[in-house]
């Protein structure tokens, strides 16, 4: 019985997480979130970057939260490259 009210509130969890990620709040932090992986990832040296994942990561940004997306990525170019650093220190 405890397992059926543990999936069910999982369920119910995935949900309203889905349900929140169609709002706006939501399609500007997949975007952002998105923006910011890619930026990162790029910076990977090439032994050990994952071009593939980027290029999916670009494809989704691109299609599923394009305005979010290319906000970020605007906002992105305009950092230094040591700005960035320190604010994914925090």
């Amino acid at each position: 019985m405890e397992n059926s009210i543990n999936n069910t509130k999982e369920v119910s969890e995935a949900r309203a997480a889905k349900d929140f990620e169609s709002t706006t709040r939501g399609q500007y932090l997949m975007g952002q979130a998105i923006a910011r992986a890619v930026t990162i990832m790029e910076k990977d040296p090439i032994v050990r970057k994952e071009v593939s994942n980027i290029a999916d990561l670009k494809y989704i940004g691109e299609n599923a939260y394009s305005v979010f997306y290319e906000l970020e990525l605007m906002k992105l170019a305009n950092y230094k490259a040591e700005d960035l650093t320190e604010n994914d220190k925090k």
